[in-house]
């Protein structure tokens, strides 16, 4: 395995590990914990193999694009849940 798969690896533990400590806070937000984690799992699948078949680089894309349509909508940055 080459060190960038290793460094790509580490990030999607990271950010598993704090989608986690989200799903223990924030409960209620299981959408975007499921699709985060959905994300996460399509991006191990496209860069951790060997090879790449063609419906991984769509089933990512499809994902990203869900996701990153969450984070752009009106008024995320702004509200502060406490």
């Amino acid at each position: 395995m080459s060190f960038v798969n290793l460094q790509l690896n580490e990030l999607i533990e990271h950010i598993a590990s704090f989608v986690m400590s989200y799903k223990i806070k924030y409960m209620d937000e299981s959408d975007l914990s499921g699709l985060v984690e959905e994300y996460l799992d399509d991006a191990y699948m496209l860069f951790s193999g060997y090879g790449i078949n063609d419906s991984d680089p769509r089933c990512w894309q499809k994902t990203k694009t869900k996701l990153f349509r969450i984070f752009s909508e009106e008024g995320i940055c702004t509200t502060m849940k406490t």
